[in-house]
């Protein structure tokens, strides 16, 4: 055991050249001249090759040594920069722990399967510790990608077998279609860097989804189709966490996530206000939404069945996050023929049909508006005169019509 564990630690050894063991940093990646550079100490055999083309111009790949069944391997990793310093050291590791577990990491182009891409992939994701984002991954390939080319070399897939997949579930689910695309698109990614796949099979995919999608957004999601929407849920068979927060997030006209992750201490009762912090925000911007009665009523149910701890709407199975899943899919047992992001939509018909200025409008749905100095100089999100909107809204999808 220890001779192999020093056959380990000398293949790792090895790659302290050009900078005395240092570490890279980005920087230094960006401008590094022509040679090989290792990444130091507890580098996992990650290198940067710097070598100059034809044109002049410098390529710059990552590569790792390897030992593997005893042999060692020089594994292309990707290119930069489409793979960042940071993305090619959880790459590195993950390969790191392959190797030691006995893989054999020397594919060529034809052996990568297209389910080999996507572990590799997850294998290099930033996740934060316990997310359930990698077994989504997974579950959703198994049941609309793997069956169709889950053992096709990924050199191989074209537009035509992504559109195959998309297609059938584009116009039932567009919520569930569009993360597989956004996922299907990282793997492919993944593959140029490779140099695995030298076409881009997204490209068309993109043009004629999107085309697909601006035919859909012609449907007009009403105010009665909400309200049916809401009646539906309350006597359906559905936990109360789940009940609650569907309601929350119409009332709110905020997305799914911003609701299930509703925290108490984004919450302030007294001046009836939710400040949804940046680091949850699709935009990236904190958001104050303020909150009409019913909503405040949503809350104080909340409040007498769970607690002020943590999540509002706590997971009556595992105390996390209810999942994205659980609301979609109940919106579609319902039958309400709406999908939870309709109801944003509806929101913004609303605030057309009555007036409503399309600043307060967008501020409302915490959409970006304006160029960057005009979102500079923009301090205001315009929550008081919003309160009002708020309220009309909260009233159109919950009273009963005449």
């Amino acid at each position: 055991m220890a001779r192999a564990k020093d056959s380990w630690t000398t293949t790792r050894r090895a790659d302290w050249t050009g900078r005395s063991g240092q570490r890279l940093t980005a920087a230094f990646v960006r401008t590094a001249p022509v040679g090989r550079h290792g990444d130091g100490y507890g580098s996992n055999g990650l290198s940067l090759m710097v070598s100059r083309r034809t044109n002049g111009s410098l390529s710059r790949k990552w590569h790792q040594r390897l030992r593997t069944n005893g042999k060692v391997r020089m594994v292309s990793l990707g290119s930069y920069p489409e793979m960042s310093l940071r993305e090619a050291r959880i790459a590195a590791a993950a390969n790191w722990e392959a190797a030691k577990a006995g893989r054999d990491l020397s594919l060529g182009t034809g052996d990568v399967t297209f389910q080999d891409a996507t572990e590799r992939v997850i294998a290099a994701g930033t996740w934060k510790a316990g997310s359930r984002i990698p077994a989504n991954w997974r579950n959703s390939f198994k049941r609309y990608v793997y069956p169709m080319i889950g053992s096709k070399p990924v050199g191989s897939v074209t537009s035509g077998d992504i559109m195959a997949i998309l297609e059938p579930i584009w116009g039932t689910t567009p919520e569930a279609a569009k993360v597989l695309k956004y996922r299907l698109g990282r793997v492919l990614k993944w593959a140029r860097a490779q140099n695995l796949l030298t076409d881009d099979p997204m490209a068309a995919v993109h043009a004629s989804l999107s085309a697909a999608k601006r035919k859909a957004s012609t449907k007009v999601i009403t105010v009665e189709m909400v309200r049916e929407a809401l009646a539906a849920v309350d006597v359906c068979s559905v936990t109360e966490p789940v009940r609650l927060a569907i309601h929350f997030m119409v009332l709110t006209a905020c997305r799914s996530a911003e609701a299930r992750g509703a925290r108490w201490a984004e919450i302030n009762l007294e001046t009836a206000t939710w400040t949804i912090p940046a680091e949850r925000m699709k935009a990236g911007r904190e958001h104050a939404v303020p909150l009409s009665g019913e909503a405040v009523a949503v809350l104080d149910i909340a409040a007498e069945k769970w607690g002020k701890d943590d999540l509002v709407f706590p997971s009556p199975v595992s105390g996390r996050e209810i999942s994205h899943s659980t609301i979609s899919s109940l919106f579609r047992t319902i039958g309400a023929g709406i999908v939870p992001h309709d109801t944003r939509r509806s929101f913004r018909d609303f605030c057309a049909e009555n007036n409503v200025s399309q600043e307060l409008a967008e501020q409302a749905l915490a959409h970006r508006t304006g160029g960057s100095v005009e979102m500079a100089y923009r301090r205001s999100q315009l929550v008081e005169p919003r309160r009002e909107v708020m309220a009309a809204w909260a009233r159109a999808v919950t009273e009963s019509p005449g």
